[in-house]
C-alpha cells in the first residue's frame, strides 16, 4: 500500500483530501507540459505510480472504425516482473465493447471502470485469457464529451487495492489525461499527415520515372510500406477483352513463393467477374476483404487458399485506370486484421492515379521493347535470307551495269562518285526507262550502308489510301483490314537506304508527313501514339520536272528543296546515241544467255535503224526490243529491228496547250503504245515497257487525253 493509503482511512479517501492544493496544482501544471507519447509514459510510470501503486499501467486509443481499444503504450513500471503486455492489449481490444457498455451503464464521474464492473465481466465470461487470482483491473475511459479518445487501465495486486481511493484518484486525473492524450494524438496525426504528404509527393515523382518492374517493386516495398504496413503486393493485368486478369509483377519477398501451388497459380488467368475484382471495377474504389470469409466461397481462386495457408488475414484490392479503361489491379495482403484503416485506404487512393500511370508506362515500354525486338528479328531474318540476293545484286548491278562511254553518261558516273560515300539525300531526275533505279542501287552499293538493305517503294503504284501505311507501317486494328501490325518501308530500311521511285506522284497530304520525317528523323505508325527513331538515307527519283510541279501547286516547295540536296539528271537515250552499240552488245549478252540462244550481234541495217530511232522508252525500250529480236531470230545475227511503225494512225485528240514536259511525256507514251499495238497491260504491254503499273498508265492516258487507236 502506498504511503497515502496507509495514513488515511478508506472511508475518508477523496482525491481532494488526499492531495494538497499545491500538489494538485503541481500535477496539473506537469500534465499541461506533456507533448509526446514518451513524456506521457514517463508521467504514468512515475507520478501516477506515486499516487496509486500498480503492477502495470496501460494506455489504449479508441479506433472508431473497429470500435476497439488498440495499444498505445504500457508504463513498464517494473520491467523485472513477468507481464505479458501483448496478451493484455489483445484482451482489452477484444473486450472493448463489454468495457464501454459497463461504463455507460454506471454513469460514474470520470467514466470509471471499477473493480466491481471488472469482477462482473469476469463472472460473465470475459477476460478468460488472463489469470486474475491475485490481480485487480481498474481504469478510466478518456473521453471529451461524445468523443471517445482512449482508455487508461491499471493492473494492481488485490492485497494492495483500495477501491475508493484508486477510483477517485482516477476520476480526478481522467480529465487531464484525456486532454493530454487528445493533444498528443492530434500532434501525431498532424506530423503523420505532413510526412505522408512529403512521402506521397516523392512517390509520385518516383512512379513517373519508373523504367522497369524492378523500379516499381522498389517504390512499393521501400517507400509505400513506410506509409502503411503490409506483407506483400501483386500487380495484375487485365486481358484485352476485359474478361480475365493474370499476374504481372510479383513481390520478391512474397511469402507465398514456397507454397506448393504457387508455381501453377502464377501461370493462370482469373475471371474479372469474381466479386473481389468486379466490385472494385464497378465502384472504382479500393475495397478490403477478409481472407477467412473468402475461403468460405467454394469458387474462391487458388491464390486465396495460398494466402490463407500463409496466415494472411486481409487483402485490399484497387482497380488501376479510369472507368471503362481499366488496365489492371494491385492487391495488398496483410497478416494483421485492421491494417487497412480509413487513413490507410486514403493513402492507397492517393497513389492510385500514380500507380495507374506507372502501369501504363511500363506497358508502353514493354510494347516498345517488344516491337523493337520484333523489328530487329524481322530485319535480321530479312538480312540473313537476302545475303545471297544482296551478293547477286551487288554483282548484277556493278558499276559496269550502267553501260556507256559517251560524255553524257560519264557526267552521271562522276556524280555517283561524288555523292555515294556521303549520307546526303539524292534526287534522280530522268525520263521513264533511263535507268534511275540502277543509279540509285549503284549509289547504295558504293555507300557505307551497302551492308544493309535498299528498300524501294513506287509512289505511283500504291493506292492513295494505303501509301501512308506502306511508308510508315500501321498498328493492329488501326483501320479496317489492319489485322496485324505491319512494318513500313522506313523501318525496313532502317540503317540502309530508302528509294522513293516516282516521288512526283506522291499525294500532297503524304508529302507533308514525309517532310516531317526528313526533318525529325522519326516516324509514327498509323494508329500508334509514340515516335520511332529511324536512320535512313533517302534517294528519290522522278520523271517529272518537280520545279514545274511546285509552280503548278502539285508538289510542296519545302519538300522539293529537302530532296534536291544533290540532283542527278539522267540523259535520255536520244541524247546519248553514241552508246547504242555498246548497249546492244550488253543486252544481247545478257538475254541470249537467259533465253538459251547463241547470237553474235545485229546487222548494220538494224544498228542504223536503232541510231535513227528516237527511243521514247529510252534504255528500257531498247532492252525489250533486243529481247524481242533474240526471241524472233532464226540465225546467229538479228536482222530485223522490230521498231514501231511511224506511219500508224496518229492520236485522235491532243491538248493544244501543254508544257514541254507534258508534251514529251505524251509523245513518249504514244510511241510506246504504237510499238505495242495499243496493248497497255500484260506481257509485252506498254506499261511493262514503260516500267510502270498498268493502273498508273491508264491514269496518265486519261489525264493527258490520249485515246488508243492502234492495231497490230
Amino acid at each position: 500500500m502506498s504511503k497515502v493509503e496507509e495514513r488515511v482511512p478508506e472511508k475518508h479517501l477523496d482525491a481532494a483530501s488526499l492531495l494538497t492544493r499545491d500538489s494538485m496544482i503541481h500535477l496539473s501544471q506537469l500534465l499541461a507540459t506533456i507533448r509526446t507519447k514518451e513524456e506521457l509514459q514517463l508521467f504514468v510510470r512515475n507520478q501516477l505510480f506515486s499516487l496509486v501503486s500498480f503492477k502495470e499501467g496501460l494506455v489504449c486509443i479508441f479506433d472508431k472504425t473497429t470500435e476497439n481499444y488498440n495499444p498505445f503504450f504500457a508504463s513498464h513500471s517494473f520491467e523485472q516482473l513477468s507481464f505479458d503486455e501483448q496478451l493484455w492489449h489483445a484482451t482489452l481490444a477484444r473486450e472493448s465493447k463489454a468495457i464501454n457498455e459497463a461504463v455507460d451503464r454506471s454513469e460514474l464521474q470520470g467514466n470509471l471502470f471499477t473493480f466491481n464492473m471488472f469482477e462482473q465481466l469476469v463472472v460473465d465470461g470475459h477476460f478468460a485469457e488472463i489469470s486474475m487470482d491475485h490481480l485487480v483491473l481498474v481504469g478510466c475511459r478518456l473521453q471529451m464529451g461524445d468523443h471517445l479518445v482512449g482508455l487508461l487501465c491499471l493492473v494492481l495486486n488485490k492485497s494492495q487495492y483500495h477501491a475508493s481511493y484508486a477510483e477517485k484518484m482516477l476520476a480526478w486525473i481522467s480529465g487531464h489525461l484525456t486532454t493530454v492524450l487528445a493533444n498528443i494524438l492530434a500532434a501525431e496525426q498532424l506530423q503523420r499527415r505532413e510526412y505522408e504528404q512529403r512521402a506521397l509527393l516523392a512517390i509520385s515523382n518516383d512512379f513517373a520515372a519508373i523504367k522497369n518492374s524492378g523500379d516499381f517493386l522498389d517504390i512499393v516495398n521501400l517507400k509505400l510500406k513506410k506509409l502503411f504496413d503490409f506483407s506483400h503486393s501483386v500487380l495484375s493485368l487485365i486481358t484485352e477483352d476485359g474478361k480475365y486478369l493474370y499476374p504481372y509483377i510479383f513481390d520478391p519477398k512474397n511469402p507465398n513463393i514456397s507454397h506448393r501451388l504457387y508455381e501453377g497459380a502464377i501461370k493462370l488467368k482469373f475471371s474479372t467477374n469474381y466479386h473481389i475484382f468486379k466490385e472494385p471495377l464497378d465502384t472504382g474504389d479500393v475495397l478490403v476483404y477478409s481472407v477467412d470469409e473468402l475461403m468460405k466461397d467454394k469458387d474462391a481462386p487458388v491464390f486465396i487458399k495460398i494466402n490463407h495457408d500463409n496466415k494472411m488475414k486481409e487483402m485490399a484490392v484497387l482497380a488501376l485506370g479510369t472507368e471503362g479503361s481499366y488496365t489492371g489491379f494491385i492487391q495488398f495482403w496483410t497478416r494483421v486484421e485492421g491494417t487497412f484503416s480509413p487513413s490507410c485506404l486514403d493513402i492507397i487512393r492517393s497513389v492510385s492515379q500514380q500507380l495507374a500511370i506507372a502501369l501504363s508506362n511500363l506497358l508502353a515500354k514493354d510494347k516498345i521493347a517488344e516491337q523493337l525486338a520484333e523489328i530487329e528479328l524481322y530485319k535480321r531474318k530479312l538480312e540473313e535470307q537476302n545475303i545471297s540476293l544482296q551478293e547477286e545484286l551487288s554483282a548484277q548491278y556493278r558499276y559496269s551495269e550502267i553501260v556507256g562511254e559517251g560524255k553524257a553518261i560519264k557526267s552521271v558516273f562522276n556524280a555517283i562518285g561524288q555523292v555515294a560515300s556521303s549520307d546526303s539525300t539524292v534526287l534522280i531526275a530522268g525520263e521513264t526507262g533511263t535507268g534511275k533505279e540502277l543509279i540509285a542501287k549503284e549509289i547504295h552499293n558504293r555507300s557505307k550502308r551497302s551492308a544493309k538493305l535498299m528498300v524501294k517503294i513506287n509512289c505511283a503504284a500504291i493506292p492513295l489510301n494505303l501509301i501512308e501505311s506502306e511508308l510508315f507501317g500501321h498498328e493492329k486494328g488501326s483501320f479496317t483490314g489492319a489485322g496485324e501490325r505491319k512494318l513500313g518501308k522506313f523501318e525496313l530500311a532502317n540503317g540502309g537506304t530508302l528509294f522513293l521511285d516516282e516521288v512526283g506522284e506522291m499525294p500532297m497530304e503524304v508529302q507533308s508527313k514525309l517532310l516531317r520525317v526528313l526533318q525529325e528523323r522519326e516516324i509514327e505508325r498509323v494508329g500508334a501514339n509514340f515516335p520511332i527513331p529511324i536512320d535512313v538515307r533517302i534517294i528519290a527519283a522522278t520523271n517529272r520536272n518537280l520545279l514545274h510541279e511546285v509552280t503548278a501547286g502539285n508538289f510542296r516547295a519545302d519538300l522539293y528543296y529537302r530532296l534536291n540536296v544533290f540532283p542527278i539528271n539522267v540523259p535520255p537515250l536520244r541524247e546519248r546515241k553514241e552508246d547504242i552499240p555498246i548497249l546492244v552488245e550488253h543486252f544481247l549478252d545478257k538475254h541470249a544467255k537467259k533465253i538459251g540462244k547463241k547470237l553474235v550481234g545485229v546487222s548494220r541495217e538494224v544498228l542504223r535503224k536503232f541510231r535513227d530511232y528516237d527511243w521514247p522508252g529510252n534504255v528500257r525500250e531498247l532492252e525489250h526490243v533486243i529481247e524481242r529480236g533474240i526471241l524472233m531470230a532464226s540465225q546467229a545475227l538479228i536482222t530485223e529491228a522490230y521498231l514501231p511503225d511511224r506511219h500508224l494512225d496518229k492520236i485522235v485528240s491532243q491538248p493544244s496547250e501543254l508544257s514541254s514536259t507534258l508534251t514529251h511525256e505524251m509523245h513518249q507514251i504514244t510511241q510506246v503504245l504504237r510499238s505495242c499495238g495499243g496493248k497497255v497491260s500484260g506481257p509485252g504491254g506498254a506499261a511493262e515497257l514503260l516500267g510502270i503499273p498498268p493502273s498508273t498508265l491508264f491514269s496518265k492516258l486519261k489525264r493527258l487525253g490520249i485515246k488508243r487507236n492502234y492495231a497490230l
